[in-house]
């Protein structure tokens, strides 16, 4: 798939921008998780029942946003409830990991790797659904990708802008 295609696609371009908070968090941490997460030191992947769940919401996400799938939703339904999933737990985990630990000591949470978590879910399921033959997305509305847009870009910003104090 070329560059410019994949960009198209609003889930993948939400993906990417995501993503890049969580590998300049990497670079600079040298492993995923913060100093205060409760799996500081451990594995990254299927650590926790959390970090399973994380990975299910991203699985039930790129479900949802598949055509393919058959669900009982409308198509107006059904892209609205995909754009809440996209954009409503990324928002909570920021919320609550400053809410918790303040702005000084984000970057020691576990906000990155529940993040990670959150991503992989939906990447893996991706990848799977395409070899799968279904490459057919649901289809948002100018407004509606701009909206998935604007938050992915927010969250991306507000990560890498806390990173740095």
């Amino acid at each position: 798939m070329r560059l410019e295609s994949m960009l198209q696609e609003t889930s993948e371009l939400f993906v990417i921008l995501l993503s890049i908070p969580i590998f300049y968090f990497i670079l600079q941490n040298g492993q995923i998780h913060g100093k205060r997460s409760k799996s500081y030191g451990k594995k990254w992947l299927f650590r926790t029942r959390e970090s399973i769940s994380h990975n299910i919401l991203g699985v039930l996400i790129a479900l949802a946003s598949t055509k393919g799938i058959k669900l009982p939703l409308k198509d107006r339904s059904r892209r609205i409830v995909v754009l809440l999933l996209l954009i409503s737990y990324p928002f909570y985990n920021l919320v609550k990991r400053v809410y918790r630990n303040g702005v000084r000591n984000f970057k020691n949470t576990s906000y990155f790797a529940n993040l990670a978590d959150l991503l992989f879910g939906f990447i893996t399921t991706r990848l799977v659904l395409r070899l799968a033959g279904m490459k057919e997305d649901i289809e948002f509305s100018e407004n509606e990708e701009k909206i998935v847009i604007a938050s992915a870009t927010i969250l991306s910003a507000t990560a890498q802008t806390m990173l740095l104090m």
